[in-house]
């Protein structure tokens, strides 16, 4: 009898707390894998200079700073899950050591679109910030893009972080705005609205993002 007591108050005890605490019971949230940022935190020396703006009122010479989304049409394939991008990013390391091997950045140039006006966007040579979104611990080095290992006939196995800028996505654009010219392809085949062109220039540098806080910060 005094056993079943014993536990009768123990169980109304639980419940009780469980009303009256409720935030001792409640549950860890399970995090998600944690993308690394293909860059350092913090934009590049000199992207302070840029003007926040809307792309319609820019003229050439201005350095800006905008946020749009990358139009539909990508150059670029992912070097490991071949997604279509605008720009790629893919860290191997060693499986065992976590020690990097190699890294692969690639970015073309692309159209972006702010809803008022578009702007073709050369992004090589730009700054690029993504996040890596695909995880593969252990791989055959083999299964990668040619050119990215050096051969391995046995298959080493490599650990692979890939990120990518995709078509829709929105980023944040730093450049230097310049006038379109024939050479800027993406922008004639895609729209003909097109009448601006972002890029680097001299000591001001460009910046392709799609950090959530570099998209916050001009936002």
């Amino acid at each position: 009898m005094g056993t079943a007591v014993f536990w009768a108050i123990v169980i109304t005890g639980i419940f009780a707390s469980r009303k009256l605490f409720p935030h001792w019971w409640a549950r860890s949230p399970t995090l998600p894998y944690a993308p690394r940022p293909a860059l350092p935190e913090g934009l590049p020396p000199g992207t302070k200079d840029a003007r926040a703006i809307k792309l319609e009122d820019a003229q050439p010479g201005d350095y800006v700073a905008v946020v749009g989304r990358v139009g539909p049409r990508a150059d670029l394939a992912a070097p490991v899950s071949k997604r279509p991008c605008v720009a790629s990013d893919i860290v191997i390391s060693d499986p065992q050591t976590g020690d990097r091997i190699t890294r692969v950045l690639r970015a073309t140039s692309f159209t972006l679109d702010t809803g008022g006006t578009q702007a073709v966007v050369d992004a090589r040579g730009a700054f690029v910030r993504l996040q890596h979104d695909l995880q593969a611990r252990e791989i055959d080095s083999r299964q990668l893009e040619p050119g990215i290992l050096a051969p391995d006939p046995g298959g080493r196995r490599v650990a692979v972080f890939e990120g990518i800028i995709a078509p829709g996505e929105y980023v944040l654009v730093i450049g230097v705005v310049e006038k379109p010219t024939a050479g800027d392809e993406v922008g004639y085949r895609t729209s003909a609205d097109v009448r601006l062109r972002i890029a680097g220039g001299g000591g001001r540098p460009s910046v392709v993002s799609t950090l959530p806080g570099d998209l916050r910060a001009v936002l």
